[in-house]
């Protein structure tokens, strides 16, 4: 895949596709950096996803102000 190159602007993927939990080796999990004990005063607990891709978008935005999103369910 082919990173998108938007210094000026902001940009997104949205991956669709299989999903599997896996146990990454140690040189994978040394690619995250280290760890934090807690996140939200709860023990953090990282699950690491393998996904398999079946369709994948870039979305690229070089105008505009600056957005900030917030998660919501």
């Amino acid at each position: 895949m082919v990173r998108p190159s938007a210094p000026a602007g902001r940009w997104s993927v949205q991956v669709v596709g299989e999903c599997a939990a896996i146990e990454p080796t140690a040189g994978e999990r040394d690619l995250f950096g280290p760890a934090p004990s807690r996140v939200d005063g709860e023990p953090y607990e990282p699950v690491h996803l393998c996904v398999t891709p079946r369709s994948v978008t870039v979305h690229i935005t070089d105008t505009g102000p600056p957005r900030q999103f917030e998660h919501t369910m």
